[in-house]
């Protein structure tokens, strides 16, 4: 299912999101957990694939040797950049451009955080 939420309908998840009630297990790839926002986030704007791309960056050699990952998605002209740091001003570990997306225009952060050895989290920065 792919909806084309409003980037309102984003900011709203983003200006709620303020920890989580409960983990997720989003993506059949191993590693990610996700809070309710990021699961929030992927209903509303059918963005399952922005949790399967960032979890596919993320087998456990790379998560341990980035427990801490900003990740930024520039959305324009329904094209999209994502990037990764481990800080900003750090160097860009990750880039991948997104042909097209119907993601709602702008820039929207996610962040992965390393939980336990076995699982990172993926979340909006309220979360954290």
């Amino acid at each position: 299912m792919s909806t084309a939420a409003t980037a309102e309908q984003v900011h709203e998840v983003y200006r709620h999101a303020h920890g989580t009630g409960q983990y997720h297990r989003l993506s059949m790839l191993p590693g990610i957990l996700c809070t309710d926002s990021i699961k929030e986030l992927a209903d509303i704007a059918g963005a399952y694939w922005v949790i399967d791309l960032i979890t596919s960056y993320n087998p456990a050699k790379f998560r341990k040797a980035h427990p801490f990952q900003f990740w930024k998605m520039k959305v324009e002209d329904n094209k999209a950049m994502i990037t990764m740091r481990e800080d900003s001003g750090k160097p860009i570990v990750v880039s991948q451009m997104i042909q097209y997306t119907d993601f709602p225009p702008g820039t929207w952060e996610f962040w992965v955080v390393e939980a336990t050895p076995e699982y990172s989290v993926l979340m909006s920065p309220g979360d954290y």
